[in-house]
Order: C-alpha cells, then structure tokens, then sequence
C-alpha cells in the first residue's frame, strides 16, 4: 500500500512492502552471484578441483575431466596394471555410446565388444602401463560409467554442457 508522507516541503509516495519486497530480491541476486563467483574459482569452469576427477582401484587409476562440453576434446589418462606382458581394460557400453574415444595412445593390440562392455587389450612391460585416451562427449547432462581392470572397478561421473 502506498503512504504519502512529507519531508519538510516534499510529498514523497513510499510503499514500504514493494520496498521489502525487493530488498529481499536483491539479497537473493548478491547471493547467487557470490556463490557463482566461488563454483568458478574452484574449477567450476575449468582448471580447478571441481574440474579434474580421479578414481582408484589397486594399481589402476583414472583421470578424467568432471565438467565437459558437448563434443569439445577432452583427455582421459588410464593407468592399467600388467600382468604376463598385457593389461586390459574394459568400458560398459552405455558410456561408450556417451563419450566417443577419438584416439588412444598406445593403441590396443585387440579390441572385443560383448553385451555390456568392450573389453581393450594392451601390450606392455614393467608394472603398469598408462593409456592417454582422447575423446568427445556426444551427450549433454550426466554422464557415468564404468571401467575395469584387473584390479577392480572404477566408476567415471562426469557433467557435459551444451
């Protein structure tokens, strides 16, 4: 409701609820801001500890990029160990037909696709072997998965913009 009141010489029209009102709102927008300003500065969007994932299983690993964009390069590092000259990984289906592998370095000795996953043969010596993989989401939103090895299973969740 509005209030005519005066101020020395002055009629000034004052609604003190539309005010509130938008103080509130104000409030609300600085809020959003600084959380906004706080995601980007923790890698949010980009190059930051939101931005980079990991995971563990034994002597296997992976490094994989949390935040995507749709159909922009992205790089996987796999770390994969060896047992009698080989190691092998294997990537369940569904996340394959979400995240396009454009190359991998080494490349696989042999590559055999089953029902739920395509299972990757490398040869190698030593201990582990690391796989740079490099790739593209072909999907907007959630993406997760699975990859395994001889030492267990790993799980990938990534988030890709449009």
């Amino acid at each position: 409701m509005t209030v005519k009141q005066f101020h020395g010489d002055l009629q000034i029209e004052e609604d003190q609820e539309f005010q509130r009102r938008a103080w509130k709102v104000e409030r609300a927008g600085w809020i959003v801001l600084f959380l906004a300003t706080l995601a980007a500065l923790a890698g949010a969007c980009g190059g930051g500890m939101l931005a980079e994932g990991d995971g563990m299983a034994g002597r296997a690993s992976v490094e994989y990029p949390r935040l995507a964009r749709y159909t922009a390069p992205m790089k996987l590092r796999v770390t994969l160990p060896i047992a009698g000259n080989q190691a092998w990984m294997a990537v369940d289906n569904d996340y394959l037909g979400r995240v396009k592998f454009e190359a991998m370095i080494p490349s696989p000795d042999s590559a055999q696709g089953g029902p739920n996953e395509t299972r990757l043969v490398f040869r190698g010596a030593g201990e582990t072997l690391t796989v740079h993989i490099r790739a593209e989401a072909n999907h907007v939103g959630v993406v997760r998965g699975r990859l395994s090895t001889a030492d267990g299973v790993i799980p990938i969740s990534m988030f890709v913009f449009p």
